[in-house]
């Protein structure tokens, strides 16, 4: 594995994080189809499918799930609320999720760092591993998440996420693939989580999305449930 570290390197990031950075105030909302196969440690599998809709304004995440049951699940910034199809209702508060998503990530032109600097992770390296430009964070002092994360960018895009727990283990790899250009934003269409259980049994849960439309109008009840 070849690594190198150059000052080409480092301006190329900056300067492509800068263009991605210009479009954020464009982009309000989000809709999608989506599909979510998971694969839990004894290789038991689980697919799920329905709506996706999101509204930065409003600052909540709507899920429709129509397969394998229907059911709604909304996230705000304090809470997450699941409706059932039976009239039950659950609800679970939340702190600080929403913005982590990958939807308000994208919207708010923060997924190229995965909004760390925005939340005081610190630059430690760049470097350049196989073609693929990686750069080390380290989190500050008032975060629980004590371990360095890894992000590397191919293409100028955001290809995979790696966190670590502060003694060094692998927690979870996230890779985003199959990017397409809508309204000249980069929106991967597939994501792969690969999470290690402490005992090293992995989990896989892959995400793909359809049919995506961005700034929709109309529509609030969907919006602003």
């Amino acid at each position: 594995m070849k690594r190198s570290v150059t000052c080409f390197t480092l301006l190329f990031f900056i300067f492509n994080s800068h263009i991605f950075f210009s479009q954020k105030s464009s982009f309000y909302r989000f809709k999608a189809d989506y599909t979510v196969k998971e694969i839990d440690t004894a290789s038991v599998q689980k697919i799920s499918m329905g709506k996706v809709f999101f509204d930065k304004s409003v600052k909540k995440l709507h899920f429709q799930q129509q397969f394998p049951n229907k059911n709604e699940m909304i996230l705000s910034d304090d809470d997450l609320i699941v409706n059932q199809k039976d009239g039950k209702k659950n609800e679970i508060k939340v702190k600080g999720l929403l913005d982590f998503t990958i939807y308000s990530l994208l919207l708010n032109g923060q997924l190229q760092d995965f909004g760390l600097s925005t939340y005081g992770f610190k630059l430690e390296k760049v470097e350049t591993v196989d073609g693929i430009v990686l750069m080390t964070y380290l989190p500050p002092k008032n975060i629980q998440h004590k371990g360095k994360i890894e992000l590397g960018k191919k293409d100028g895009r955001l290809d995979v996420i790696v966190m670590y727990k502060e003694n060094g283990d692998l927690i979870s790899r996230t890779f985003y693939k199959d990017y397409i250009l809508i309204q000249g934003l980069a929106v991967p269409q597939r994501v792969v989580q690969i999470a290690e259980t402490d005992s090293k049994k992995v989990s896989k849960k892959i995400s793909t999305f359809k049919n995506i439309k961005l700034n929709e109008q109309g529509y609030e009840n969907l919006y602003n449930p």
